[in-house]
């Protein structure tokens, strides 16, 4: 599989204010928007996307800019998706979970954890992110001594035991312990 970036999450997951009858693309991809490479930002948006509600101290941020890092060994790049990874789950202000690629997380007695994924995610290369990309990691990667040799991660294991994992629908996994 080639290595692919959660294309909503990256390139089009920007806030808008409360309200706002638009959404805001960056800068960035005018040009292959005008070309015709690239399709609008509303095009490119999850069927639910995230939308930030600004309150408070929050305030819109700016498009572009610089980012300057210190880096001691060439390969500490790897430190660069801190700054740009997507993730499914985020903090909330009073630290507490809550979806955000995600549209939703249940939770059963604290054992059994079902994911439902915002429609309309993709990839960079177009493909969507559905619940099929959960199943190739679970099955190809964690699950494959060549690519894994512990296995899964120990974040995912309860008391040594790992997770049944489900494939319930096109944008619903569940673990369970």
């Amino acid at each position: 599989m080639a290595r692919r970036w959660l294309f909503a999450a990256l390139f089009a997951w920007f806030p808008v204010a409360a309200g706002a009858a638009e959404y805001v693309d960056s800068g960035f991809f005018a040009n292959e928007v005008a070309a015709g490479k690239l399709p609008p930002v509303a095009e490119r948006l999850p069927s639910t996307p995230l939308v930030v509600v600004l309150d408070g101290d929050r305030a819109p941020g700016r498009h572009g800019g610089d980012l300057n890092m210190l880096m001691a060994r060439s390969k500490d790049v790897r430190m660069m998706v801190v700054y740009g990874y997507a993730r499914l789950v985020k903090y909330s202000r009073d630290l507490s979970l809550e979806p955000d690629l995600l549209e939703r997380i249940d939770v059963e007695d604290g054992r059994i954890f079902t994911l439902h994924l915002r429609p309309g995610h993709r990839w960079s290369d177009g493909a969507p992110f559905t619940a099929g990309d959960f199943r190739y990691y679970w099955r190809d990667v964690a699950n494959n001594r060549e690519l894994s040799p512990a296995g899964p991660p120990i974040a995912l294991r309860a008391g040594g035991a790992l997770p049944e994992f489900e494939v319930l629908d096109q944008t619903t996994v569940r673990y369970s312990w």
